[in-house]
């Protein structure tokens, strides 16, 4: 939140598609929205290019988004040919900031390396529908962790579990809880984010 009474909030949207295919009319949707809303405020719209899944880009689609983008009018202040000053948008020529702040997170507690093979996880996850109960990679959480190197999944350490409960304008009053909060991947054993 800005603290200086003389200047006002700057509205900063995004839009950040993978780059896996063709621009979908879904997209260009929300691209529209993201970019009239930040024009409607004099704020700033930036595109992101989420090219962090490897397996699935197909080459040539970020130019085919960009192209795609422009073609129905929309323009971006900051986007994969125009880097800001927190650098480019493209996420994968931002890893060591993903590192980084990975690192923090690990030395603070809120993340560990995923000791399992995919095999054992499969059997977990195998032994939790035997028992028809969802599947928490949480209930596997190792005591004690090795350190990170980077070669590992690097998962979420969820602090707390406990059941939130909020308002919402369409639904009303709805709540989540010990059933949905896990100790997610944020850093894939490829060293990209998830």
């Amino acid at each position: 939140m800005n603290t200086d009474p003389n200047q006002a909030e700057k509205v900063v949207t995004r839009f950040a598609p993978s780059p896996t295919g063709y621009l979908h009319i879904g997209g260009v949707r929300t691209a529209l929205f993201a970019f009239l809303y930040a024009r409607k405020h004099k704020g700033t719209f930036i595109l992101r290019i989420e090219d962090t899944d490897k397996n699935r880009e197909v080459e040539g689609s970020i130019q085919h988004i960009k192209d795609s983008l422009s073609w129905v009018g929309i323009d971006w202040d900051y986007g994969p040919d125009k880097p800001g000053i927190f650098g480019s948008c493209i996420q994968s020529e931002r890893l060591a900031s993903y590192k980084k702040y990975a690192e923090q997170l690990v030395e603070k507690g809120l993340a560990y390396p995923d000791p399992y093979s995919v095999e054992e996880i499969e059997s977990f996850r195998s032994e939790a529908t035997l028992q028809k109960k969802p599947f928490l990679y949480r209930e596997h959480r190792p005591i004690k962790f090795d350190k990170w190197d980077g070669t590992k999944p690097l998962r979420l350490k969820v602090p707390e579990i406990k059941r939130y409960t909020w308002n919402d304008a369409v639904r009303g009053e709805l709540s989540a809880g010990e059933e949905m909060l896990d100790d997610l991947i944020l850093i894939k054993s490829d060293g990209y984010p998830t």
